[in-house]
């Protein structure tokens, strides 16, 4: 596959293969009417689970005001909560805390080492795995890229160590980041190619936008026009994540 294969097929790549907003809304709504009802019943460990699928959607159909109001009610639930719930609502607060722009990220890079810590002990294998890689794309936001390079490897070495397959679509895609982060535009492309590969097999939207982003900068000095129109496609397609969104167009 050649350089120009690739590019043009990022840049024409489907956006349509994405959340249905209509669906997310009215999904919320439900979950808004049963949160009421929990709360008016005194059910707490219901009302933390519509919070955090109510905090699910939002990162698709809310805003940074949205998603804070959300994250606050839930934080004061976890004092009151069994420990391995607890945990779980850490982790999604998080998730969805780590795209939001302007979030602390040294205040989320020390959450999510003790999550990891948690995991570790616990035996929880798939938290322990998503913490990391929440310390990746936390240290690449704060621009320290050889040592989420060195957290990324580690992570590799996890999963064979876990027995789990380690030739990932994160894997790549956070490999093509720190790559062309660190100037090495060559192997960049070459872990591109991976996902692109992966992508055409099994279409996943986030990692397909995703994609596009690592690769703007590269993809410009090809095509720049067609580069300019995916991102304001990117930037004003309602039904994609605001975080994304949001790095489209800066």
């Amino acid at each position: 596959i050649t350089y120009g294969d690739w590019s043009s097929d990022v840049c024409s790549s489907d956006l349509s293969v994405r959340a249905t907003q209509g669906q997310l809304r009215s999904d919320t709504d439900l979950f808004q009417q049963a949160l009421a009802l929990a709360l008016e019943l005194g059910d707490q460990v219901r009302a933390v689970f519509y919070r955090v699928n109510i905090l699910s959607s939002l990162g698709f159909i809310g805003n940074p005001a949205q998603v804070q109001e959300v994250t606050t009610e839930l934080r004061a639930e976890l004092t009151n909560l069994p420990e391995g719930l607890a945990w779980m609502v850490r982790e999604r607060l998080l998730q969805a805390e780590l795209y939001v722009p302007g979030a602390d990220t040294n205040r989320l890079l020390t959450e999510v080492q003790q999550l990891t810590e948690y995991a570790e002990r616990a035996g929880n294998i798939h938290t322990f795995h998503q913490a990391m890689l929440m310390q990746v794309r936390l240290l690449l936001r704060q621009h320290k890229v050889r040592q989420a390079e060195q957290k990324l490897n580690d992570w590799r070495k996890h999963l064979t160590d876990d027995g789990q397959p380690a030739d990932r679509m994160e894997w790549h895609l956070l490999s093509a980041e720190v790559a062309y982060a660190r100037g090495r535009a060559d192997q960049g492309r070459m872990h591109a190619r991976h996902v692109l590969h992966l992508l055409n097999q099994f279409p996943q939207p986030w990692e397909l936008v995703e994609l596009c982003l690592v690769l703007v900068d590269d993809l410009e000095t090809r095509a720049p026009q067609q580069t300019a129109r995916l991102l304001r496609s990117i930037r004003d397609t309602a039904s994609l994540h605001q975080w994304q969104r949001w790095r489209a167009g800066q």
